[in-house]
């Protein structure tokens, strides 16, 4: 089975290597065939004539023969040079923040309800907040901003208006979210929270 980051990883060298090609007066061609063989990239100025191949490092070893097979086609060809170049995959950083499921349920309860929500059912319910995953976190000393995803848990009511007598249907709904917190880990400031109900109206 591909993995999608390491095909992330080498699409984003492959684009960063050929804006790099081209900025030093290459002309550049992805998927290049020469010979029986395809390159990521064949780059070309003057009589210089360069293949890349892009690999992450967790390919590396299942692409031994691969790279083999690539290095004697462009030898064959005579070309200027073959080059491998490997991607490392980034090391993950585990962030967690002391009670922002709970922040975060707050906002959606006591403040405001996402658009969107409110139209899915006659008098949508949120219960709570769960697989949050923060993405990012840029401290500074006026907060700190977070962006990421996560779950809201809702009770959805159908026909029964206010009165919520109607229908009742549990449901687990995947939202985004900006958010700005204060040093004391309170929400201050919601620049964005978007629920994805793509899924929902299948």
């Amino acid at each position: 089975m591909r993995s999608a980051s390491a095909d992330y990883l080498e699409a984003a060298r492959l684009e960063e290597l050929a804006e790099d090609l081209r900025s030093r007066g290459y002309r550049v061609k992805s998927d290049a065939r020469i010979g029986d063989q395809v390159f990521d990239l064949f780059a070309q100025r003057g009589s210089e004539r360069l293949v890349f191949e892009v690999k992450a490092r967790s390919r590396l070893k299942d692409a031994t023969e691969q790279v083999a097979r690539l290095r004697a086609a462009a030898q064959e060809a005579g070309l200027t040079q073959f080059r491998l170049v490997v991607v490392n995959e980034p090391h993950e950083v585990e962030v967690t923040i002391g009670d922002f499921e709970n922040e975060l349920a707050r906002y959606l309860l006591e403040e405001e309800l996402p658009s969107g929500l409110d139209e899915i059912s006659s008098a949508t319910r949120v219960e709570g907040v769960t697989d949050v995953a923060i993405q990012s976190v840029d401290i500074r000393r006026s907060g700190i901003h977070v962006r990421g995803r996560a779950s809201v848990d809702v009770e959805l009511n159908y026909g029964g208006g206010t009165a919520r007598d109607g229908l009742t249907v549990s449901d687990s709904l995947p939202f985004t979210f900006d958010v700005e917190l204060g040093p004391d880990l309170k929400l201050v400031r919601v620049n964005e929270v978007e629920v994805d109900l793509s899924g929902f109206y299948r």
